[in-house]
């Protein structure tokens, strides 16, 4: 079965930029532009993807699926994800080509082959266990309070963990708040703290110095992530885990330097950086090392279910990441990743990505098709 057609089919969606009132924006909001990938194969079954995120608009990504992998890819067998995977290392094709652009059409090819042997992904890729925590990560709120508030109704819902975005606050309102939330929720809850690349050295050391004091389970993006010498400084002096990174340059082979430096006890990946192969290879990667492979949300709905798929397949990640709002990045499907009452989130049973495309709302936000 070999790859017949690759349409992209431009999506125009207006994002909420909160959750319930004004004093807790989110940091993000207003009409962004994505796409519904759809690779055809010469049997016609089709694989889908969702290009773009909450947080970025564009065209740049969907126009080099079209441009640059989709010439690459017409005529190739479905199985050949590692020969798309090896191109990468050819700097003409890497120029050309945005890291969403190719992992879509990773996740895409992911999606038939499951189809076809009628398995969820995560069974192909050897399934390690079929439900996991997740926890629920804020959004930026300008009082200590709204933090509290919030972690103690996710508790009540049955979520197991809650991760703080200080949002560049200054060090002592960051105390505060991690302090505050401990109190709240018990000394069980994980919690963590991603402070988004926001901080110096010396604020990080300070605030990693009182969060690990608090018990949190992990400290992320402390201090700007190409800054690998004050991510392995603070390694050695913090006896917290640090996570490195969610910036969306911050790829396998970066993360390979901070793996040689033991700069960082858990590497964070993401479906839109590395589609599902290569998020694989890094959390085996990790496995191996005795490191985590966290998981970064995907920023879309079938992205996150594509890191649903690998989180599945390894036992280097903890957690599933549930951001909020929610209503932010999930969309475009009959029914989204959920959680039940006691923190999990399960395993798709359907083939492939196994979740169904809601095409009536789809087609309301698709303003044209790129061919």
């Amino acid at each position: 079965m070999k790859v017949k057609d690759v349409t992209v089919d431009v999506l125009r969606r207006t994002v909420p930029s909160g959750t319930m009132s004004a004093d807790r924006a989110g940091g993000f909001g207003g009409e962004i532009e994505a796409g519904l990938l759809r690779v055809v194969t010469d049997e016609g079954v089709e694989g889908n993807a969702f290009v773009g995120s909450f947080l970025r608009s564009g065209q740049e990504p969907l126009r080099a699926i079209i441009e640059v992998v989709k010439p690459e890819i017409i005529g190739h067998p479905i199985e050949d994800r590692e020969w798309l995977w090896s191109r990468l290392d050819s700097l003409s094709f890497r120029r050309r080509l945005p890291a969403p652009a190719w992992a879509g059409v990773d996740i895409a090819l992911w999606d038939i082959m499951g189809k076809v042997t009628g398995k969820p992904i995560y069974h192909l890729l050897g399934a390690q266990r079929h439900k996991v925590l997740a926890y629920a990560s804020s959004p930026y709120y300008p009082r200590a309070e709204l933090y509290v508030e919030e972690a103690l109704a996710f508790k009540a819902k049955g979520f197991k963990a809650y991760k703080i975005h200080p949002g560049g606050a200054p060090v002592p309102r960051v105390k505060e708040i991690t302090r505050r939330v401990r109190e709240a929720v018990g000394d069980e809850m994980p919690l963590m703290v991603d402070a988004s690349c926001m901080y110096t050295y010396r604020e990080a050391l300070e605030i990693g110095q009182a969060i690990q004091d608090l018990a949190y389970y992990w400290f992320e993006d402390p201090v700007r992530y190409m800054d690998l010498d004050a991510v392995a400084e603070l390694s050695s002096r913090l006896h917290i885990p640090i996570a490195v990174s969610d910036y969306h340059e911050f790829g396998m082979y970066e993360a390979l330097l901070y793996i040689e430096r033991k700069a960082g006890r858990i590497i964070r990946t993401d479906a839109p950086r590395e589609g599902i192969t290569g998020q694989k290879k890094l959390a085996s990667l990790c496995e191996a090392m005795g490191l985590n492979c966290e998981i970064h949300h995907g920023g879309n709905s079938l992205n996150n279910v594509a890191n649903l798929h690998v989180i599945l397949s390894t036992r280097s990640c903890d957690f599933y990441e549930w951001l909020l709002p929610s209503e932010a990045h999930q969309f475009g499907l009959v029914q989204d990743v959920t959680v039940d009452k006691e923190g999990y989130v399960h395993g798709p049973t359907a083939p492939g990505l196994g979740f169904e495309l809601d095409t009536e709302a789809l087609r309301r936000i698709t303003v044209s098709t790129m061919r």
